[in-house]
């Protein structure tokens, strides 16, 4: 799989169609994939990024619907669930539809809330097109819950949702009280 992936960021526009074979492999062999899998999240991220590079929207968020449904037996908490519906959120925020993207980001705030604390030697936070995505999908585990709460409250802020900011607010206060850094980058 991580051949695959490769392969398809090493084409460039003179070999689409080795691009979009490998394209197809890694979706392929995703799909083969445990969901169980330590790096599951991080691959079905990956491939839906080989699609929404390509302009492939609708296929991109397809994997990671195919991804979601498959981390259900997992349970809500799962750091792969939370990874994915991080991931549904931000595809349909980036599409402009916030109201979707407030409900997949909502489910991932209060599943994120819900799961036991990380263990510290794994924690990990990726920073992909400027927004932090949860730990899990390189395998680790995100160690601040309250980065998908100012990723909420955001959107709130451009929906004309006041009240839903300052719920957010109180949440992010509780979250963060011993950190101050985290505090000052949602003020």
């Amino acid at each position: 799989l991580d051949k695959a992936i490769q392969t398809v960021y090493q084409a460039d526009t003179a070999h689409f169609q080795e691009a979009a074979a490998a394209r197809e492999q890694a979706r392929a062999l995703l799909q083969r994939v445990p969901a169980d899998s330590p790096r599951f999240a991080g691959w079905a991220y990956q491939v839906a990024q080989l699609y929404q590079n390509a302009s492939m929207n609708a296929q991109a968020r397809a994997i990671l619907q195919e991804a979601l449904a498959r981390t259900a037996p997992l349970g809500e908490s799962h750091p792969s669930r939370i990874a994915m519906l991080s991931a549904l959120g931000e595809s349909w925020r980036q599409d402009g539809n916030l109201l979707s993207a407030v409900g997949y980001l909502e489910r991932a705030a209060a599943a994120q809330g819900a799961a036991p604390p990380p263990p510290t030697a794994q924690a990990v936070i990726s920073i992909r097109s400027g927004v932090f995505i949860s730990g899990a999908m390189n395998g680790g585990y995100s160690a601040a819950p309250v980065n998908a709460y100012m990723r909420l409250a955001d959107l709130y802020q451009q929906l004309g949702r006041p009240d839903a900011v300052a719920a957010i607010a109180v949440k992010i206060r509780t979250l963060a009280a011993n950190d101050e850094w985290a505090l000052a980058r949602f003020y």
